[in-house]
């Protein structure tokens, strides 16, 4: 939600992502960087400070593909 934006951030607890930080990590200064993004339980802070830029890349698109697939099933089915 804030990607690039210097001045005047909206506030993280806005953010639909929030609902997917775990709960000890919610009071973080960038709360989404703990979103586990493989079954691994790797997060965007784990892999900024130990993973390549095509480990990063390829953890994020195969996350947002899952999470895209589960929302679509959940709708699907409701």
């Amino acid at each position: 939600m804030n990607y690039d934006t210097r001045e005047n951030p909206a506030p993280c607890e806005e953010c639909v992502l929030m609902q997917l930080v775990p709960p000890d990590q919610r009071g973080t200064k960038i709360p989404c960087r703990h979103i586990p993004l493989t079954k691994e339980g790797e997060t965007l802070e784990n892999l900024y400070s130990c993973g390549t830029q095509e480990e990063i890349e390829d953890a994020m698109r195969n996350w947002l593909r899952g999470t895209i697939q589960q929302i679509e099933s959940q709708r699907a089915g409701a």
